[in-house]
C-alpha cells in the first residue's frame, strides 16, 4: 500500500502505524517529474508513472467453483458421563 503524508504529519503517521503494529517506511518525496522514483543507495529500484499508483494494474477476473465438503451427519455421544472426554480434550496441546 502506498500512502502520501505531509512531512509535518510523518511523526503522527509513524505513531499510528506503530499503534496498529504495521510497518511504515518513507520511500520518496514528491517532485514534478510525474514518476514514482525510488532509489536504493545510487540504484533505481522503482520508476513508475504516477498514474500507476492511482489506477494500479487491471483487476484479474477469476472464476472459481465451490465444492461443498462431504461431512458425516453429527451424532451426539451416547454416554451420559462426559468427564473422561472432557479431561482428554483439555489435555491436548
Amino acid at each position: 500500500m502506498t500512502v502520501s503524508v505531509k512531512i509535518e504529519d510523518c511523526a503522527a503517521f509513524d505513531a499510528l502505524a506503530a499503534l496498529h503494529e504495521v510497518e511504515a517506511t518513507a520511500v520518496a518525496t514528491f517532485t514534478s517529474t510525474g514518476y514514482f522514483h525510488v532509489k536504493y543507495e545510487d540504484m533505481t529500484v522503482a520508476y513508475l508513472p504516477i498514474e500507476f499508483l492511482h489506477d494500479g494494474v487491471p483487476q484479474l477476473q477469476l472464476e472459481s467453483e465451490w465444492k461443498s465438503p462431504q461431512l458425516e451427519p453429527f451424532s451426539a455421544p451416547k454416554q451420559s458421563d462426559h468427564n473422561d472426554l472432557l479431561l482428554r480434550m483439555l489435555a491436548r496441546p
